[in-house]
């Protein structure tokens, strides 16, 4: 996290690699914060990707990406506000967290993540 309303979020190919065994191996050196587990469904409108996910914890979501024009054209086509829009998930997680709403153990992110390896 950048600050308190600025998340910055990279996102790496983990191609070949067994995402289990990088955790546990990663939980050596890091501290497991959390696992964000959702369930995504793609769509494209023109050059607009347009994902609805249901995330675990928050709820559902829809996700726009595009030109700044395209999105907002498609985002109020569809009755949304720009000014509607949300955090990324993490920071959103994050503060619920921190607020004592819900709580992340690492057995069972690892039960999680050994889950979507099978």
């Amino acid at each position: 996290m950048v600050s308190d309303d600025v998340w910055e979020e990279v996102a790496l190919p983990l191609e070949n690699m067994n995402v289990y065994d990088l955790v546990k191996v990663l939980a050596k050196i890091l501290r497991p914060v959390r696992v964000i587990s959702k369930t995504r469904k793609e769509y494209r409108n023109g050059s607009c990707l347009i994902t609805l996910d249901d995330v675990r914890n928050l709820g559902k979501f829809i996700e726009i990406e595009g030109s700044e024009n395209e999105v907002k054209r498609f985002a109020n086509d569809l009755g949304f506000k720009i000014s509607q829009k949300q955090p990324v998930y993490g920071s959103m997680l994050y503060f619920l967290e921190k607020e004592g709403k819900i709580k992340f153990r690492f057995e069972e992110m690892l039960d999680e993540l050994k889950a979507m390896e099978d």
